[in-house]
């Protein structure tokens, strides 16, 4: 008897080449229906299905329509749709293999079963015209698999659970030879690995010359010639019934792979044990493990001889896996409590922020129903870290544990972790971190309603940076949760696949409260409040620069009327550098908007010296929304003009169409200028500085820069029809000021 609901099958079974299907269904003990009828599935469900019976478990068939992570991708989506209670889903069928891993693992032959703990997209990244630059970074290294799946590797890696896995991996690989001689062993004969350097094709008398035509490919390497010459390694066959089971990371892309080099230089970066081209598309979709035979070595030597063989036993290894899978042994749950942890960010007194707060609650919902993320992001000083402090204090009692990370760095990261773990009064153990036993005990059913806040993360997309941190290594795998992030980077949500948030300066009534309760100050004036809210227009509503002028304004050496008319000639750079004062307890002591600004500044610097470049001219335009398109008309009035000032190198970049896009693209990721896009278009259609930032780089800017931009400024200005022309001396140096 199947079973009664969609609504109870947890497991299922995906699969991209009809061979594959066929083995799956060959080991099928019961097949109750094949699912066509839409009235038996969600109405927006376009996948075919077949539900059976393995061992004790009932499962459901996934046939993908054609391979690739995209369509693995939609064939995981839907199958979400129609079976709300999916716990695992098993990615089943044949893979290249790595031959000789370096990691020290066992050496890999045609026929043996990959296992995946770990998951990488090695097509991800950007293209140049020079060639293919592969990125490193969070989105390409996808998430780690879920406790229960965590639980069941580990087990099946111990010796005891090992036997017993193999030993019914061979029991079904018996029983689906026994019903077609299609799934029998080509032969250990046939089961060779060549150099990887030596290429299949046609040779000429000149072995240097190659000819990797179609007919060539299609031919065996025997029929060439060259089979024992080139030959790295052949299987003997004291082994040849036995399979090995290898557990470890898989490469996937969108493209086969036929190169033994590239198959090797893939394997010593990242440490893979096979390739193949589906994984990444369901790996972050559903709770997945991915079990593939190995039909090939990843090079040009592919043919299909292998395939059936590597099918079953890919096929046989489900099995077996469900066979240890026990549901209702899950792991050990420790109980649960309530658990909070000591913020070291004393809570400052809080205003206005109800748009942004309402957008929070919006995004995030309730704990318990599904993970969610949301990701406030902004400039240095907008007051990220406050709102998020503010917000959980609005709602602890919605959530049973909050955990504060302070992700200013790695360590930070980990000490705060162990915080956490010694609040839970768990013991640390030499196999388990902090990190491992703290998510583990959030990711528990039992335990729902928590969130988990990481402070000040740094965004950086390239693992060979200093302080660079992959985010999906501390956030937790499971279906409940929140999780709350403050950064300055503009894409860190899109590439965590969360909400972003935008945290802009406050309106202008929050900001004279700001203003004026950090100036100490008790003004019955009428006209105090209209002079602070001008000032807060002055400051963008910049938290920490409203911050920093009251302090200035609490030693009362000026009047707020007077700070105001002289702000831009006087009080920049004061406003600037003011620190806090200390009787107000800053979260932020000795921290000044001047520093919070070199930060980003100098990071810029580091990554491309011609977006610095461009930041200079940009941030010489005047106030408001500048069309882009006066950047570029300027360009080709002054290549034609020889008494134009020296900016030969903004005409060499804008010539260099990759070398310019990487440009604003670092430009646009600092968050110092926004680029505003056409709607109906991905072009630039503006762009605009904050007034607090162009304040900054101005001061910033190198003499020898002040005129050729400030000239190139002016014409950009004529052109956009918006022109400012006032040059003023500053106490820093002379610079260009509204």
């Amino acid at each position: 008897m199947g079973p009664t609901s969609r609504d109870e099958i947890e497991i299922a079974i995906i699969c991209a080449l009809p061979r594959e299907v066929n083995a799956v269904e060959a080991l099928l003990d019961e097949t109750y229906n094949r699912i066509r009828n839409e009235h038996m599935k969600d109405y927006r469900d376009v996948n075919v299905y077949t539900i059976g019976r393995m061992g004790k478990h009932n499962i459901v068939v996934c046939p993908m329509p054609r391979m690739g992570k995209v369509s693995a991708a939609g064939a995981a989506t839907n199958l979400r749709f129609s079976f709300p209670n999916l716990r695992l889903a098993l990615l089943v069928g044949i893979c290249g293999g790595v031959p000789f891993p370096s990691s020290g693992a066992s050496e890999i032959f045609l026929g043996d079963v990959l296992i995946s703990d770990s998951m990488i997209e090695y097509d991800f990244g950007r293209q140049y015209a020079g060639g293919f630059q592969r990125t490193s970074g969070v989105k390409e290294r996808l998430g780690r698999p879920n406790q229960e799946i965590r639980t069941l590797l580990s087990a099946l890696r111990s010796s005891e659970v090992y036997g017993s896995f193999q030993g019914q991996l061979s029991k079904h690989l018996d029983d689906i030879q026994a019903l077609n001689e299609r799934w029998m062993c080509p032969g250990v004969s046939r089961d060779v690995v060549f150099e990887e350097s030596y290429r299949h094709s046609h040779r000429t008398i000149d072995l240097r010359q190659h000819c990797d035509c179609a007919n060539g490919i299609s031919v065996n390497c025997a029929r060439h010639g060259r089979e024992n010459t080139h030959a790295r390694r052949r299987r003997s066959s004291e082994n040849s019934n036995h399979i090995n089971v290898h557990i470890g990371t898989f490469g996937c892309a969108d493209r086969v792979m036929k190169s033994g080099e590239h198959r090797d230089l893939l394997e010593k970066n990242e440490g893979i044990i096979g390739i193949e081209m589906e994984g990444a598309g369901v790996w972050d979709n559903l709770p997945c493990v991915i079990i593939k035979g190995v039909c090939d070595y990843a090079d040009s030597h592919k043919n299909k001889a292998w395939q059936n063989y590597a099918a079953a036993t890919a096929a046989a290894a489900a099995k077996a896996l469900l066979w240890c899978w026990e549901h209702s042994a899950k792991a050990e749950s420790r109980a649960v409590q309530k658990v909070g942890m000591p913020i070291p960010i004393p809570k400052t007194v809080f205003f206005g922020r109800k748009i942004e707060l309402e957008q929070i609650e919006r995004k995030l919902g309730r704990p318990e129903r599904g993970r969610k993320g949301a990701v406030l992001w902004g400039l240095s000083g907008y007051g990220k870290t406050q709102l998020a402090l503010h917000y959980i204090t609005m709602h602890k009692p919605s959530y049973g544990a909050i955990l504060w990370i302070d992700s200013s760095s790695a360590d930070s990261v980990h000490d705060s972790f162990a915080q956490v773990l010694s609040k839970l009064g768990i013991n640390v153990n030499e196999e388990q971190s902090a990190v491992e036993l703290v998510l583990e005990w959030l990711e528990q059913d039992l335990n729902r309603s928590w969130i988990i806040v990481f402070d000040g993360v740094d965004g950086r997309e390239d693992p060979n940076e200093p302080d660079y941190i992959d985010l999906r290594k501390y956030i937790p795998s499971c279906d409940h949760g929140h999780v709350l992030l403050t950064t300055i980077s503009s894409d860190l949500h899109l590439r965590l696949d969360f909400a972003g948030i935008q945290v802009n300066g406050v309106d202008e009534q929050a900001g004279s409260e700001i203003l004026l309760r950090w100036s100490g100050s008790s003004i019955s004036s009428s006209s105090a409040p209209a002079t602070a809210k001008a000032i807060s227009r002055r400051l963008g509503g910049v938290p920490l620069a409203l911050e920093q002028a009251g302090s200035f304004l609490s030693h009362g050496i000026t009047s707020l009327a007077e700070y105001n008319r002289q702000f831009e000639r006087q009080f920049v750079e004061t406003t600037f550098e003011t620190p806090f004062c200390k009787y107000f307890e800053s979260y932020e002591k000795g921290r000044t908007l001047w520093t919070a600004f070199e930060m980003l500044y100098d990071a810029l610097s580091r990554q491309r010296s011609d977006s610095v470049k461009l930041l200079h001219l940009l941030a010489l335009q005047d106030r408001g929304q500048i069309p882009f398109s006066a950047i570029s008309n300027l360009v080709a009035q002054y290549d034609e003009n020889p008494e134009s000032p020296d900016l030969t190198w903004l005409l060499h970049l804008h010539s260099q169409m990759d070398d310019f896009a990487s440009a604003l693209r670092e430009l646009e990721v600092s968050g110092l200028v926004k680029f505003n896009r056409k709607r109906s278009d991905t072009a630039i259609d503006s762009f605009l500085i904050h007034d607090m930032v162009r304040f900054f780089v101005r001061l910033k800017l190198p003499k020898e820069d002040i005129f050729d931009n400030a000239a190139f400024a002016q014409d950009t200005a004529i052109t956009a029809g918006r022109f400012s022309n006032a040059i003023i001396d500053g106490p820093r140096r002379t610079a260009l000021l509204l």
